[in-house]
């Protein structure tokens, strides 16, 4: 257990280990366990790119030969930015090919407006403050001896009963030496939680049991302050690959010069949806999600059984009044996989949905409601001079909230 005293502003923690004093750029360290430390990462800004391969070693080799030239002035200012650390490689592997992104975090006199990559597979990252389970890794990005290290951790935290999003997810190899992979610098990591999904869980029944242990006995305090960041997060290209599930909805698309997709869809189906009470986008799916995944668990449709954040989702924004405020917009929140034909569902919660077109602007981020409404509107300014549906749009929300690198999220706006 933690249980020496030290106080690390906004938190005051414990901790029985000196390690935890160990100091990494980014980070500060909350607590050390016996066999791996619980550290905060600070709001930041990162520039990502990412490549599927069958290696975790080849990808990572590809993905930073993209990332080198953006920081060589690939960018919109011309501009060369030296190379910060640590050099962060995220991985998953969902299909047969493996997943792997790799981040730098950019110098903080670039937050504010930072250059935008020309290369419209690099993007800019925000990374809200989040909590990661983290230690020593022996090693440098090597797909086996990474995968095997990575399920050893895995399985000591569900060991020891720390919350984790899944045995089967994203994890981290942070490396602080750029020039040697194999030092005292390079270590794994795993999610734990951020400062978006702790106000998701928030207020909850089962709250506490999404934070980690040694969290569970204290006020847990996000700061509010730190650098002004301003980043643009709309992506120049959607991409394909964002959606892997064999049920993920097939489309043909055709993209502008901007990058904004005309989509059209064929029929998806019947997808479950529940009406939100609110007039706050940041509390429709946390009052709503709750109802969508009883009605998935009452038909077998979900694992475990305590809720959990669903994914792919997509909440329907609705403007009954145009330009009234908050309160004139209805919410709804839809798990966006479709229902088998003999799933039983409260009539008001189900709907066919399909055969339509949408134009689409794709960003990065949490899908947090600044930025979507920001995205929202400029999407309705781009298609104004389009049929389009005006008094709507729907947000789409693709990744787990395990993945903090190079996320995907979607304004549509349908025709």
């Amino acid at each position: 257990e933690c249980l020496t005293f030290f106080n690390v502003s906004p938190f005051v923690f414990f901790s029985t280990n000196k390690k935890c004093s160990v100091t990494r750029k980014l980070q500060t360290c909350l607590c050390s366990e016996s066999h791996y430390d619980v550290r905060r990462m600070h709001k930041s800004v990162w520039v990502s790119t990412t490549v599927w391969d069958l290696s975790l070693l080849s990808g990572n080799t590809r993905a930073k030969r993209k990332l080198s030239k953006y920081l060589n002035g690939h960018n919109s200012k011309a501009l060369k930015i030296s190379t910060q650390l640590p050099l962060v490689t995220q991985t998953y592997v969902p299909t047969d090919l493996r997943e792997v992104t790799i981040s730098y975090p950019l110098p903080k006199e670039l937050w504010d407006n930072p250059p935008v990559p020309k290369d419209p597979k690099v993007v800019l990252d925000v990374i809200p403050e989040t909590i990661m389970y983290v230690r020593p890794y022996p090693g440098g990005p090597q797909g086996f001896t990474a995968d095997r290290e990575a399920n050893s951790f895995f399985k000591t935290l569900t060991d020891h009963g720390e919350p984790i999003i899944s045995e089967d997810d994203y994890y981290y190899i942070f490396q602080y030496d750029s020039n040697n992979a194999k030092t005292e610098g390079t270590e794994i990591a795993i999610f734990a939680i951020n400062t978006v999904l702790d106000e998701f869980y928030r207020g909850m029944s089962g709250y506490m049991r999404h934070l980690p242990l040694f969290l569970r006995d204290h006020e847990l305090e996000w700061s509010t302050e730190g650098p002004s960041i301003n980043v643009d997060l709309v992506r120049q290209d959607c991409g394909t690959t964002f959606c892997t599930d064999p049920k993920c909805p097939k489309y043909t698309a055709k993209k502008d010069a901007i990058g904004v997709e005309t989509r059209t869809y064929g029929d998806i189906g019947r997808i479950v949806f529940k009406n939100a009470p609110t007039c706050q986008m940041e509390r429709a799916h946390h009052l709503a999600q709750p109802e969508v995944y009883r009605a998935l668990k009452d038909n077998g449709l979900t694992q475990g059984g305590d809720f959990s954040r669903l994914s792919p989702l997509g909440l329907w924004v609705t403007q009954k009044e145009p330009h009234q405020g908050g309160c004139s917009r209805t919410y709804a929140s839809t798990f966006m996989v479709p229902l088998p034909r003999e799933a039983q569902v409260p009539v008001d919660m189900v709907d066919s949905f399909g055969n339509f077109t949408a134009e689409v602007m794709c960003y990065g981020g949490y899908g947090e409601p600044a930025d979507a409404f920001a995205v929202g509107r400029r999407l309705s300014e781009h298609v104004a001079t389009r049929q389009t549906c005006r008094n709507s749009m729907l947000l789409m929300e693709y990744n787990m909230y395990s993945r903090l690198f190079n996320r995907h999220n979607e304004v549509w706006i349908m025709h």
